[in-house]
């Protein structure tokens, strides 16, 4: 476990507040949710899986992979209905931690569209890494240039 990207941009606390942010006033609990050490304990369940992208159409004469049953298109995965969902969980969490004030601040400096936008030059930056690795994987792992 890691302390919240959040907290290091922000020059914060070093420790990792992971328990007492799922235990937060605006969160349900979990039961099962636990640090043991650095690392997180969590229930795994029948239910309990990844949404996965659906994989490109195979190539003529290439061998067809089995889809997962939870299999989603791209566009499912990153669009504004799903960022707008994640940002209500993200929020809920946030607000156990931080007044209202910081939030309200931080959001106010934002424009419309801005995590969509994020989001999707992220996206485009990994495909470009990974048509750059499926090019040379020798050249991997990559050290950044300083």
């Amino acid at each position: 476990m890691l302390r919240s990207a959040w907290t290091l941009a922000q020059g914060g606390a070093h420790r990792v507040r992971c328990i007492e942010i799922a235990d937060g006033p605006y969160r349900s609990a979990d039961p099962s949710y636990h640090l043991r050490g650095q690392v997180l304990v969590r229930r795994l369940t029948p239910n309990d899986f990844k949404i996965e992208a659906k994989p490109p159409k195979p190539k003529k004469g290439a061998e067809e992979e089995s889809e997962p049953f939870n299999a989603l298109p791209p566009a499912e995965l990153i669009n504004a209905k799903m960022l707008t969902a994640m940002g209500y969980e993200l929020a809920s969490i946030h607000r156990g931690t931080l007044s209202e004030d910081e939030i309200d601040t931080d959001f106010g400096k934002r424009r419309k569209g801005w995590l969509l936008k994020s989001a999707t030059r992220i996206s485009d930056a990994i495909a470009a890494e990974q048509e750059e690795w499926a090019a040379d994987p020798d050249k991997w792992p990559r050290v950044p240039e300083e």
